[in-house]
């Protein structure tokens, strides 16, 4: 990889030729220290809402879980004391 001149001086860049069936095809690959950050950023951020989006989804789950716990209990408590023996 060789490094670009002028303001992108702390870019590197590698251009490669491939053959893709009968076209002949260019790569290029560039590394850049403030690209890589951006991408983190990027990265981080969706993770962050991914996580938001997960809570906001487990509350009424857990919610609904207890809801329906404590109803089959009840249920159970009232089956017991409405017995006639």
């Amino acid at each position: 990889m060789k490094r670009l001149g002028g303001k992108l001086g702390d870019v590197r860049a590698a251009r490669l030729r491939a053959q893709v069936g009968d076209l002949d095809r260019t790569l290029v690959v560039v590394e850049s220290q403030e690209l890589l950050r951006g991408q983190k950023r990027g990265i981080a951020v969706a993770l962050r809402k991914a996580k938001a989006e997960l809570r906001k989804l487990e509350r009424p789950a857990a919610a609904s879980s207890a809801r329906h716990w404590r109803s089959g209990s009840r249920r159970r408590c009232n089956a017991s004391t409405c017995r006639t023996s």
